[in-house]
C-alpha cells in the first residue's frame, strides 16, 4: 500500500466529505464478538465505531502517522503491511477493510491475510468504491494524483478476489458510489 503519512492530518476530513465514514451503512454486518481487526484501517475512525460490538478493536496499517491518530483515539494499533499482520492465525471474529482494496497491488494476498486472521465462521466486511459508478471514475483520477496508479474494482471482481482467497458465502450490497462485500471464513 502507498504511504499515507503525508495525508494523515487531512485524511478524516477527506473521507467524511466523501461519505465513506458513514458507519450506519456497515453497522451489524460484522456481528459481535471478541476481536475486530480494522485492516488497513488508517486513523481508526471506523474501527472506533465497533468498540461497542467487540471487546477489542485493533487497527493494523502501514502508516505510522495514520496509526498515531488511531492510538490517540484509544485504539490498539499494529504497524505492518496489510498482507503480513503479526497476529496469530484465527484470532479475530471479524476483519473490516474499508477504502483500502484499491490501494493494494495484490488484492488476493490482502484478503487471504484477512482470512488467515479470522476464526472459522468469522466475517470479512469489505467496503470500497464501486468502479461501475461515474463519480468513482473522477475519484480514480484524483486519488491517482496523490498515490500513483490504483486498481478500483467492480463489485463482482472483488467477490472473485474473495473467492480466490478462500472465502465462501459472500454477498454484495450496492451502496451508491460504494459496494459492501460480506464474506465468511469456512
Amino acid at each position: 500500500m502507498k504511504s499515507f503519512d503525508a495525508v494523515a492530518p487531512l485524511y478524516d476530513a477527506f473521507m467524511s466529505f466523501w461519505g465513506l465514514y458513514s458507519p450506519g451503512r456497515i453497522a451489524g454486518r460484522a456481528g459481535r464478538g471478541g476481536l475486530l481487526i480494522d485492516l488497513c484501517g488508517g486513523t481508526g475512525y471506523l474501527g472506533l465505531r465497533f468498540t461497542g460490538d467487540f471487546t477489542e478493536v485493533i487497527v493494523a496499517d502501514s502508516s505510522a502517522k495514520m496509526l498515531a491518530r488511531a492510538s490517540a483515539r484509544g485504539l490498539k494499533t499494529v504497524l505492518c503491511d496489510g498482507a503480513a499482520v503479526p497476529l496469530p492465525d484465527g484470532c479475530a471474529d471479524a476483519v473490516l477493510i474499508s477504502d483500502a482494496l484499491h490501494h493494494v497491488r495484490d488484492g488476493v494476498s490482502l484478503l487471504a491475510e484477512a482470512r488467515r486472521l479470522l476464526k472459522r465462521g468469522g466475517r470479512l466486511v469489505l467496503r470500497d468504491f464501486n468502479a461501475d459508478r461515474a463519480l468513482v471514475r473522477f475519484l480514480v483520477r484524483f486519488e491517482s494524483l496523490l498515490f500513483g496508479p490504483l486498481r478500483f474494482y467492480r463489485p463482482r471482481e472483488a467477490a472473485g478476489l474473495a473467492e480466490r482467497a478462500g472465502f465462501t458465502r459472500s454477498r454484495i450490497e450496492l451502496q451508491g458510489k460504494y459496494f459492501l462485500l460480506v464474506a465468511e471464513k469456512p
